[in-house]
């Protein structure tokens, strides 16, 4: 969602195909296509001010190990339809990015240790400027920590703690959890530890339903009627 609710973005494409990054308005139905990269997006994300949209290209390249995945992630800005590579210049391999509550920073995973290897998650400002990484370096590559979301108060992250086990009965087994860690990587906690956890999303307290009572909500039908 935009941030006033009225545009959706999102990827669209048949699905052998490449799919591209359209937006589309919630009121008429509008309908229009961003990209024209002749690859797949994803990850489309909205910029609280609502002006951008982050979004990750699959770019497929060939080295000498083998067919690997290209990941960048672009900025397109809505009122001036200009896109932006975001850190143009270093080794690809980013994904999942996520703006700050008040969109100064960009939290993202990297899997900035080389090809292989494992990804950690980082932020930066909107610019690429000040890179940093949050959690110390794992230095496994059977491990992975993505898909960040931001506390409503950008003060801390809940993100996705991969681990790559055996192959079970010819099928690839992976344990997920949800982990909490401030901005600087310390201690980070474990929310969840049996099964499958994925997509969580932070509970925003300025959203949150009054519980004080309201008398107009105590009266019963039966009792305005007997007023009558």
């Amino acid at each position: 969602w935009s941030p006033n609710g009225k545009w959706i973005a999102y990827q669209k494409g048949r699905w052998h195909d490449n799919r591209e990054l359209h937006i589309a308005s919630i009121d008429d139905r509008v309908e229009q296509r961003i990209t024209w990269v002749g690859h797949a997006v994803a990850d489309p994300s909205w910029s609280p001010d609502g002006t951008e949209i982050a979004f990750v290209v699959n770019v497929p390249f060939i080295n000498g190990i083998g067919p690997l995945l290209n990941t960048k992630i672009v900025f397109f800005n809505v009122q001036t339809r200009v896109e932006e590579s975001f850190l143009p210049e270093e080794l690809p391999l980013m994904e999942t990015p996520a703006w700050s509550p008040i969109g100064d920073l960009i939290a993202f995973s990297w899997g900035k240790l080389g090809l292989g290897q494992d990804s950690a998650l980082f932020i930066a400002d909107r610019h690429g400027r000040d890179v940093k990484r949050i959690l110390a370096p794992i230095g496994d590559p059977a491990l992975s920590e993505v898909n960040p979301v931001w506390s409503p108060d950008g003060n801390e992250l809940i993100y996705e703690h991969i681990v790559e086990k055996p192959p079970r009965e010819g099928r690839n087994v992976r344990d997920i959890q949800l982990y909490k860690t401030d901005l600087n990587g310390s201690d980070p906690i474990q929310l969840t530890r049996h099964a499958v956890n994925k997509d969580a999303d932070w509970f925003d307290p300025a959203f949150a339903l009054s519980v004080r009572p309201q008398p107009q909500l105590l009266t019963t039908i039966w009792a305005k009627l007997k007023q009558k």
